[in-house]
């Protein structure tokens, strides 16, 4: 990447949330997707780092109460890990997060 193509990128970056700049820096398209959330449960697809990704839901769906999203230690309902790789995209993973 040239020096121009990076200040580029940079003036671009600096639009979005730290967690899409960070991915666009490095390069590699930002994935984040929330395929699931209720009241206590979320549950997204991502390429990105657990805290971007926390700090992502976070913002884009906040709790309303004062405990934030977190990664739940217990695996899903159906027994996978957690995280578990996602089965359509092999550079994303599943998290499940409870609040």
């Amino acid at each position: 990447m040239n020096g121009l193509t990076f200040l580029a990128l940079v003036a671009i970056a600096a639009s979005f949330t730290p967690a899409i700049a960070h991915a666009l820096l490095a390069e590699r398209p930002p994935m984040f997707t929330i395929y699931a959330c209720d009241l206590c449960h979320a549950s997204v697809c991502t390429n990105l780092p657990d805290d971007e990704a926390t700090f992502e839901l976070n913002l884009a769906r906040p709790t309303g109460i004062s405990s934030r999203w977190q990664i739940s230690p217990d695996p899903f309902a159906d027994g996978s890990p957690n995280p578990s790789p996602c089965p359509d995209l092999p550079e994303c993973r599943h998290l499940l997060y409870v609040c």
